[in-house]
């Protein structure tokens, strides 16, 4: 009778809400954002230096300077397909961090139709498989 009430109760457990609440400082960092659409998602090159070349240094800090918190920053999925790719994302979000912005990635192919075609959503969760061990070394509270 006892194993069965813990087992109840356990069960009972599973229905209720769960409440995880983001740190606040990762909120404060989402609360003015800009979207930088051509950077990585359309580039006219693809090499590292274009890329770095694209957004300056002195660019980003101004968008700090001018109140906003985070960057919005869609990317071709290819460009996390390969070592060199991902290393050159990486970068980039390095240098939008050192101005003191959060990246909000957002993996964004033209020709996907997520709602539509499982290969589809089969390769955007490819993509953030490759990714995501790459953007560990990252420090998550920028």
């Amino acid at each position: 009778m006892f194993r069965a009430g813990v087992l109840l109760l356990a069960l009972l457990g599973l229905g209720l809400p769960a409440h995880a609440t983001p740190p606040a400082q990762r909120v404060a960092a989402l609360q003015r954002g800009v979207n930088v659409t051509n950077w990585l998602r359309f580039p006219a090159r693809g090499d590292p230096a274009a890329l770095s070349g694209y957004l300056s240094d002195a660019a980003m800090a101004d968008l700090r300077h001018a109140g906003f918190t985070f960057v919005r920053l869609p990317f071709e999925p290819g460009l996390a397909a390969t070592a060199p790719g991902r290393n050159a994302l990486l970068a980039q979000i390095r240098r939008l961090h050192a101005a003191g912005l959060a990246v909000v990635l957002v993996p964004t192919s033209a020709t996907w139709r997520l709602e539509e075609r499982e290969a589809d959503r089969a390769a955007l969760l490819a993509t953030w498989r490759r990714l995501a061990p790459a953007l560990r070394a990252l420090d998550l509270d920028r």
